[in-house]
C-alpha cells in the first residue's frame, strides 16, 4: 500500500495515500485509509474503509466494471476558489487527462452492479457567490450524513444513470431526505427519476420527473431556467419543503394534498388534470396556468374549474 500511494502521488503530482490493505480470496477486499487530495493539497476524497468486489479494467476499450462497492465515512470536499470557474475536481481530471496519452480523448466507462455508501459527508463551496441566508444553496452545500443504496450504476463522461434503492440525507439548510427513489439519470441536460419516490418529514411525492436544463449552472436559476415535466399520484407536499428551494414561501405551512401533470418553468407553470386536497373538505379538480411564481402575491393564473 504505501509503495503503490508513493508511486501514484509521485505519476499524478498529488497526494494519494492507502494506509493498509486487505486481500480476501473469497470475501471482498478492503482498502483502509484512502485519502486523495486535490490540486492544492486540500483533502478532495477521504474514506475510512473501501470494500469491492469484481473489479476489472480494460484499458483498451478504457472500461471498469465492478460487481459491488461499498463505501463507509467518506468524506468528499467539492470547492471552488474564488476566481475559478471549475472544481476541484474538474481541475484535478483535467491535468489528468492532459498528461494521459493513451486515451485518445475518449471518456471511460465506469459500471457498478451493486453500491452501497453509508455516512458520507459531502460539501460544495463556491468561493464565488455568498452563502444564501435561507434555503438550500446550490453553491454551499454541506451535506454532513447520506446513506446511498442503488444498483446498476453507470458513468460515461458527465452523465450518471442509478436505480436508485435509496437516498437518505440532511443538509445544513435544514432539508431532510428521508427517502429518494427511482431509476435516476443525471447529467449537465437535466435529472430525470422514473418510479420516483421522495420523501420528507412532511411531504411524499409518487410519480415521474424530469427536469431539463443546458447546463448544471441553470440550477442556480431554477425557477427560470430549469424546464419541468412532473407526473404526480396520490401526493402530498407541505409547503415549508418548498420554501427551501423558493425562500419567498418562508413562513408558509399549508399542507396540500395533490396529482395531476406539470410542465414549465417554476415562473411559467402549467397543470393539467390537477387534483389538489386541503384539510377534510377542501377539493379542487381542474387545469391552470400560473406566470410570476414564487412571486405569489403578483403571480397571474388562469384558473379552468371543472370542480
Amino acid at each position: 500500500a504505501g509503495i503503490v500511494s508513493k508511486k501514484l502521488s509521485e505519476d499524478l503530482g498529488i497526494t494519494v495515500r492507502i494506509e493498509r490493505v486487505e486481500i480476501r480470496p473469497f470475501a471482498m477486499n478492503r482498502l483502509h485509509g484512502v485519502f486523495v487530495a486535490d490540486l492544492l493539497g486540500d483533502t478532495l476524497l477521504a474514506v475510512d474503509e473501501l470494500r469491492i468486489r469484481g473489479l476489472r479494467i480494460n484499458t483498451d476499450e478504457q472500461r471498469i466494471n465492478v460487481r459491488r462497492l461499498e463505501l463507509y465515512d467518506t468524506r468528499f470536499a467539492l470547492a471552488t476558489q474564488k476566481g475559478d470557474m471549475q472544481s476541484n475536481l474538474t481541475n484535478l481530471l483535467d491535468k489528468l487527462a492532459s498528461e494521459d496519452t493513451t486515451s485518445g480523448g475518449a471518456d471511460w466507462k465506469i459500471q457498478c452492479k451493486e453500491l452501497d455508501i453509508q455516512r458520507l459527508h459531502f460539501s460544495f463551496n463556491s468561493g464565488n457567490s455568498e452563502r444564501l441566508p435561507f434555503g438550500v444553496d446550490f453553491k454551499h452545500v454541506d451535506v454532513n450524513t447520506a446513506d446511498i443504496i442503488g444498483q446498476n450504476v453507470r458513468v460515461a463522461g458527465d452523465s450518471v444513470m442509478v436505480d436508485l434503492e435509496r437516498i437518505s440525507l440532511k443538509d445544513h439548510s435544514g432539508l431532510v431526505l428521508e427517502e429518494l427513489s427511482g431509476a435516476t439519470q443525471v447529467s449537465p441536460r437535466g435529472i430525470r427519476i422514473a418510479g420516483m419516490r421522495i420523501k420528507t418529514p412532511g411531504s411524499e411525492l409518487k410519480g415521474d420527473l424530469k427536469f431539463d436544463s443546458e447546463t448544471f449552472a441553470d440550477f442556480d436559476q431554477f425557477e427560470t431556467n430549469v424546464r419541468m415535466r412532473v407526473q404526480l399520484d396520490s401526493s402530498h407536499v407541505q409547503f415549508s419543503d418548498i420554501a427551501l428551494f423558493a425562500p419567498d414561501l418562508q413562513g408558509v405551512e399549508f399542507p396540500l394534498g395533490i396529482s395531476g401533470k406539470f410542465r414549465g418553468t417554476i415562473s411559467e407553470l402549467k397543470g393539467r388534470d390537477m387534483r389538489l386536497t386541503y384539510g377534510d373538505g377542501s377539493e379542487f379538480r381542474g387545469n391552470a396556468e400560473f406566470t410570476g411564481l414564487p412571486d405569489v402575491p403578483n403571480t397571474f393564473m388562469v384558473i379552468d374549474v371543472e370542480h
